[in-house]
């Protein structure tokens, strides 16, 4: 697989959510390629595309970046994961189980792609306008394609992927920052001023006390 990283989440544990996503849809992951961005909020979508080649950057050396090489890829698509600052720190668990889903439906439209689009039905246009993500044949065969894979892993038939979730869920779990984190900030702020406002409230029962 080719994997643009473009995140701060380690290469290893998204490269294999990746492999075990694709390979429960029966795609072929060898040559996919993959970009992942991360978010500014905590929204996760992606967008799968039929390509066949990719310009692949070969790193840099001393300081200046080298020429790019084309690659021979089967199937891409990009896919942007929440931002940890904008994550409730007990949602973590559901945000990866949401992001191993969406990488199933992408690799779903992969699988396709690798297979040949003139065997499938596709949405056109109709007066200028496709039709609602719902309704689009591909995205219809691709949600078919997920459920029946999430069968398939209930029934022991696909390995669990259950720890290479929870290894996701793990990283952005440690991610959580009191300094940078939104909730974690407005929980802190509101601990805060609930605490001044009970010592006010202290106060007068002080000066009545002592007036006694």
């Amino acid at each position: 697989m080719y994997l643009n990283n473009r995140t701060r989440c380690p290469d290893d544990i998204l490269e294999k959510l990746m492999v075990a996503a694709g390979r429960a849809v029966g795609a072929k992951t060898t040559k996919a390629w993959v970009n992942v961005n991360m978010s500014k909020t905590n929204r996760t979508r992606g967008t799968a595309e039929d390509v066949s080649r990719c310009r692949r950057l070969r790193g840099k050396k001393n300081g200046r970046l080298r020429r790019s090489r084309w690659a021979s890829v089967a199937g891409a698509f990009n896919l942007t994961i929440p931002n940890p600052d904008y994550v409730k720190p007990e949602d973590v668990g559901k945000h990866a189980e949401i992001i191993f889903n969406l990488v199933m439906h992408e690799f779903a439209h992969v699988r396709e792609y690798q297979i040949g689009r003139h065997k499938f039905e596709w949405s056109h246009r109709q007066n200028g306008r496709r039709p609602k993500w719902k309704r689009r044949p591909e995205e219809i065969r691709a949600e078919d394609t997920v459920y029946e894979a999430m069968l398939k892993i209930e029934k022991g038939k696909i390995k669990d992927p259950k720890p290479l979730v929870q290894a996701l869920a793990d990283w952005y779990a440690s991610q959580m920052n009191e300094k940078t984190n939104i909730w974690l900030r407005h929980r802190k702020v509101k601990e805060d001023y609930n605490e001044a406002k009970s010592q006010d409230d202290q106060v007068p029962q002080e000066r009545m006390q002592a007036a006694v």
